[in-house]
């Protein structure tokens, strides 16, 4: 598969995240606590099914750069690839700074798409834009994040992602209250979660 060339430079980052000695040795992880399943390099079999299986298959065959390879491609169709322009072309591309390519890029994989944008879309109307909070990437975003200063945006993104995280800790203290449903449907989407820890106090 031919790949963004801007994309073969920060996904580097995100498998060391994942797996730090991936080059050398891949490990598959089969925690009985986590809901996806088993995952290899960063990629969990309820999420990506047959073809973390191939992955896995591919590394016990003792074939770590064709699983390396696979899982890039993964990444690249469902995290990268995925956000185009009206033109077809890939809307991370058209990001200036490769740093913060490489930060939503990690968010996307991390948070979802969906939640990644509306991190982006709410950091980028902490520093004067006017967008609608919604699930997706498109024009308008890249340019308001080619306008502003890198630091700042970083700065917002990282707020929202330690208020998330604070939610979160408070929402499993108080989810002995709370049915599974409506836990779940809570975990949908962020913007509920920090609604429901603000009610508790204290966001910094």
């Amino acid at each position: 598969m031919q790949r963004s060339s801007t994309f073969d430079k920060i996904i580097d980052y995100t498998l060391k995240k994942e797996d730090y000695n991936y080059l050398k040795k891949i490990t598959i992880e089969n925690d009985p606590d986590d809901a996806g399943g088993t995952t290899v390099l960063g990629l969990d079999k309820a999420s990506h099914g047959p073809s973390v299986d191939r992955i896995i298959e591919l590394v016990c065959d003792g074939n770590n750069e064709l699983a390396i390879e696979m899982a890039k491609d993964i990444y690249y169709l469902d995290y990268y690839a995925r956000h185009k322009d009206a033109n077809k072309l890939n809307l991370f591309d058209k990001i200036l700074d490769i740093k913060t390519i490489s930060k939503i890029f990690d968010l996307c994989v991390n948070t979802g798409n969906g939640q990644a944008a509306k991190f982006v879309r709410r950091a980028l109307n902490h520093l004067g834009a006017k967008l609608p909070v919604n699930s997706s990437f498109d024009d308008e975003v890249v340019l308001n994040i080619n306008k502003y200063s890198t630091d700042d945006f970083v700065k917002y993104l990282n707020i929202q992602l330690e208020v998330f995280k604070k939610a979160i800790e408070k929402l499993l203290e108080i989810m002995s209250d709370i049915s599974t449903f409506n836990m779940i449907e809570l975990l949908k989407d962020a913007n509920d979660i920090i609604k429901i820890f603000e009610e508790f106090k204290p966001i910094p």
